[in-house]
């Protein structure tokens, strides 16, 4: 096993091939964590700082483990952190399966010998193959894990009636109301579109991020619009997923005018909820409600997807949908002594925390909607035309 770094664009470019074949095998299912992807949010958001990326090869020069990151010095600490911020999260960690045990070791190795400290890793799913095979081999002396947040899991493989009636009464009724409500103002339409060209894709993009500018988002400058090079590395990142089948633009409309959308990418039959949004004036008929309704009826009467990933934290808007969850968590790995003689001190820190009541801000586990029964019937199959690993790739 050899332990080698990429430290800019032009040479993940050059192994773009091998890293969506990694991809492929990894488990890691968004495919926003292929090269393309991977390419823009560096150059969008990480170009100016110290990025790499870890790779480990075997005999056969084949990459077995791979991960990207950013280096930060904390007074005599380097800390290494994942590539990803609150508009994207672009790197994983992806091993080969069959070499899991050794790529992980390889790769710890490999960061010792570039003199980091302590690995800070936010977001991960420590339950996922990857993370867990990784999480094995720090002792419990040497790492600390700490919930974040809760992801709502939404499964969409059986009849969608049955899936709906499991649904709360009061949800039901609302949504039937808001159905008709809206309905009587004109013509409804639902759109989910996955083969757009690149100037379609560049119109439909303007038009969802420009209705979201005109709402809370842009007055509190947390729109797309809002914040430099974003508006670029979205269309980048659609027309990059499109070229693989793996891009969809959700939008509901009332007599052609845009009142919701929705902005996801699919991989192995899940869905990504990435961006959602909509008219703040139709508010009153609770837009977003509405648009998941559709598209969880399109993906439940059509098998595009048998599962639905919300990405974001789970609310009391997405509690109402949801089948299921799961947890994701920062974890802080200590790679020597010099790193590992801070985690008593960050221990005593949250004891204080708790002893003031000041405890994390994370809740207990969301409710989710009762199982389906045996007996229901599951949705047609369509064909899914998903990302090849041999796919020719240009960043």
């Amino acid at each position: 096993m050899q332990f080698k770094t990429i430290h800019n664009l032009e040479g993940l470019r050059q192994r773009a091939l091998e890293w969506n074949r990694l991809h492929a095998q990894a488990s890691v299912g968004s495919p926003a964590k292929r090269s393309e992807p991977l390419c823009y949010f560096i150059n969008t958001f990480a170009n100016e700082q110290p990025w790499q990326v870890a790779m480990v090869e075997n005999r056969s020069s084949e990459i077995v483990a791979a991960l990207g990151f950013l280096v930060e010095r904390k007074g005599p600490l380097r800390i290494a952190k994942l590539l990803q911020n609150p508009w994207a999260s672009c790197a994983d960690l992806m091993l080969l399966p069959g070499f899991e045990s050794n790529g992980v070791q390889t790769l710890l190795k490999g960061f010792n010998d570039l003199g980091i400290d302590l690995l800070w890793l936010d977001w991960i799913n420590e339950q996922g193959p990857n993370w867990s095979a990784l999480l094995k081999q720090i002792p419990n002396a040497s790492r600390r894990i700490f919930p974040q947040y809760h992801v709502g899991l939404i499964e969409t493989d059986t009849d969608f009636e049955s899936y709906f009636a499991r649904t709360s009464k009061g949800h039901r009724k609302k949504i039937r109301s808001r159905l008709k409500k809206l309905g009587s103002r004109g013509d409804l339409e639902f759109r989910f579109e996955r083969h757009l060209n690149a100037g379609e894709l560049e119109s439909r993009l303007k038009e969802i991020f420009d209705l979201e500018h005109r709402g809370w988002k842009g007055k509190s400058g947390t729109s797309v619009h809002a914040n430099a090079g974003c508006f670029q590395f979205y269309g980048h990142q659609a027309i990059a997923l499109s070229r693989s089948n793996s891009f969809a633009i959700s939008e509901l409309r009332l007599d052609g005018k845009l009142v919701a959308y929705e902005y996801g990418y699919l991989n192995q039959r899940t869905y990504y909820s990435h961006k959602v949004g909509y008219d703040e004036t139709y508010s009153d008929y609770s837009p977003g409600h509405l648009m998941t309704y559709f598209l969880l009826k399109h993906f439940h009467e059509t098998g595009t997807a048998r599962r639905i990933d919300t990405m974001g934290e789970v609310s009391e808007a997405t509690e109402k949908w949801i089948t299921g969850f799961e947890t994701k968590s920062r974890a802080i790995i200590t790679l020597n002594s010099k790193s590992r003689a801070l985690l008593p001190g960050l221990d005593l820190f949250r004891w204080g925390k708790r002893k003031l009541g000041r405890v994390d801000d994370f809740g207990p586990p969301p409710k989710v909607i009762a199982p389906s029964t045996s007996s229901e019937a599951r949705a047609p199959a369509e064909p899914f035309l998903g990302f090849s690993p041999d796919q020719p790739s240009s960043c």
